[in-house]
């Protein structure tokens, strides 16, 4: 089946890949909801999505990943219209993907249909990921009116993607040096849970030592753990994150390039712009407008 894009969508939950758009700001009623494994993004402004564990505020340049099953309540605190960009997996879709890429050819062979269960770990995600770029991709695919067989192989290659990514997630504690598994696995939920307090408040003025209390580790083993889990010291990625959230800003037209430093956490205008350069190979003054 074809993917379904907003009419008739909530009959087609589970059975099949839906796409859901729709606009809000924060005069709209909170709304709640329960489905399918889904991705949910924003294309203008910013939206929260609490589930009954915690918010994801999320901007045009992440997106979050609820399970199957989980609850959760949306709304916004912006005044200016957002838009949000959601897509519904088919039940067992991205499953499969994942039985696809650890179980043997042999036993594939012999199974190709079978799907089992697996716990998706629920974080804001950047649109720089490779599951991210291809989020993007669709989104793009759908406001061009693009024919649904197109559509369907974007939404097959994301969640090809989202698949690759859970198993990294799942395998982040691989390379930690504790000897205990049980160990290895608690040093990662903290890490985790350091980088989304950081994601919630990039423009905070964030010390090691503050980082530390969020995972609740000693500054120095904190920054050597996450260095390791994550392929990027702690000061790396909160500079490339307050730099891809500064570039959604300045597209979207609302921000001058003084606003757009200010709004990530820079003093300095000059430091700004040589960061932003040096991620983006622009200048933000020549960062494209959204259409």
């Amino acid at each position: 089946m074809m993917p379904v894009i907003n009419a008739g969508a909530a009959e087609a939950f589970g059975r099949a890949n839906v796409i859901l758009t729709g606009w809000g700001d924060r005069n709209t009623p909170a709304a709640g909801f329960r489905g399918p494994l889904s991705l949910k993004g924003v294309l203008r402004g910013y939206i929260d999505w609490h589930t009954p564990e915690r918010r994801f505020r999320v901007w045009p340049d992440t997106f979050v990943l609820l399970n199957k099953g989980q609850s959760y309540v949306l709304s916004t605190e912006a005044e200016q219209r957002c838009k949000t960009f959601c897509v519904f997996f088919e039940d067992g879709l991205v499953e499969n993907a994942i039985r696809q890429l650890i179980v043997s050819p042999d036993v594939l062979l012999e199974d190709t249909a079978t799907s089992e269960p697996f716990g998706f770990h629920e974080q804001l995600t950047p649109v720089s990921t490779p599951s991210g770029a291809a989020f993007a991709r669709l989104a793009l695919a759908v406001a061009n009116n693009s024919t649904s067989l197109e559509l369907d192989w974007l939404l097959h290659g994301l969640a090809s993607r989202v698949a690759l990514g859970a198993i990294a997630e799942s395998r982040r504690q691989e390379g930690l040096s504790s000897v205990k598994a049980s160990t290895r696995r608690e040093i990662c939920r903290r890490l985790k849970l350091a980088r989304a307090v950081m994601e919630e408040d990039l423009s905070a003025r964030w010390t090691l030592k503050d980082m530390g209390v969020a995972a609740a580790m000693a500054p120095h083993h904190f920054a050597r753990c996450f260095s390791t889990c994550f392929r990027e010291t702690p000061r790396a990625y909160l500079i490339r994150r307050r730099l891809e959230r500064a570039r959604v800003l300045l597209q979207s037209s609302r921000f001058t390039v003084t606003q757009a430093c200010l709004e990530v956490g820079y003093e300095s205008v000059s430091s700004f712009s040589t960061a932003y350069r040096k991620l983006h190979g622009e200048p933000p003054s020549k960062t494209r407008v959204w259409n």
